[in-house]
């Protein structure tokens, strides 16, 4: 769904008024027009909400060029410092909320995710110093969502070669059987949660079961991670893993994701 068609939407829901601003978070200079078109628009600023992401999927030895993962850490942390920063005065008149939103990558060591689960935690650790610095001036929520429907867990990855494309062998090499939740339950969990001023959004609930781990007993966690994300032995290839091989038994993809993530129509730019 492209913005117009979200900003459509949202008049037909009955929103006042709506601005759609396309923009790129990685560019400071597009950043700093979107807040100040907006401040001009509606006159003040109650709300930022940083949710731009891409996903990178591959093992950290297949890389040949790390520098081909210079543009997840802009989009994936430096999108979200951008527009904080120049929104900082304006939601300070307002006394107004940012919500980051990261991802449970930020703190579980997911296989094949090297430099997307570095990103993740670079910006949840933003956002929990940023909220110590600013004290009650303006509150801040962050969102750690489990798998989400979206163009991410529909396959839309950054390859190794830096390039974005859709891969559903990768994604599965690494999401497997687990659940996807849809996009509108999860939409609706975070706002209910926003609303009541939580601090931490973890959703799909049982995702705090998993964090509880990563603190109790990590060794574990870990070992989970690479029976179900790293190539099998003797594999052929390397998506070759326990997760997708779960996966693609009769009746668990139907049962775990929506219908939107085994769509053959996926938009790749």
């Amino acid at each position: 769904m492209s913005l117009r068609e979200v900003g459509d939407r949202a008049l037909g829901l009955g929103s006042p008024g709506v601005l759609v601003l396309p923009a790129d978070v990685s560019k400071p200079e597009d950043c700093e027009k979107f807040i100040d078109d907006t401040i001009r628009y509606f006159g003040r600023l109650d709300h930022l909400v940083n949710n731009a992401s891409i996903w990178q999927v591959c093992m950290f030895e297949e890389v040949e060029d790390v520098n081909h993962f210079r543009k997840l850490m802009d989009i994936n942390f430096w999108g979200h410092v951008y527009p904080t920063r120049l929104a900082i005065p304006h939601l300070k008149k307002t006394h107004g909320r940012i919500v980051g939103v990261t991802s449970n990558s930020s703190y579980i060591f997911i296989g094949r995710n090297t430099f997307y689960n570095a990103s993740k935690a670079a910006a949840l650790n933003f956002y929990d110093t940023l909220r110590m610095e600013l004290g009650g001036d303006i509150r801040i929520t962050e969102v750690v969502p489990g798998v989400v429907e979206s163009e991410i867990t529909k396959g839309k990855i950054l390859t190794k070669e830096g390039e974005m494309k859709v891969d559903q062998d990768e994604r599965d090499a690494i999401l497997g059987p687990t659940p996807a939740e849809p996009v509108g339950d999860f939409a609706r969990a975070v706002v209910r949660d926003v609303c009541r001023g939580a601090r931490y959004v973890f959703e799909p609930r049982w995702y705090m079961g998993v964090y509880l781990l990563r603190v109790c007993l990590p060794e574990v966690l870990a070992w989970n991670s690479r029976l179900l994300t790293v190539g099998r032995a003797g594999a052929t290839s390397t998506t070759d893993t326990l997760g997708k091989w779960l996966v693609e038994l009769p009746g668990v993809r139907r049962a775990v994701q929506p219908p939107s993530l085994r769509s053959p129509e996926i938009k790749e730019q």
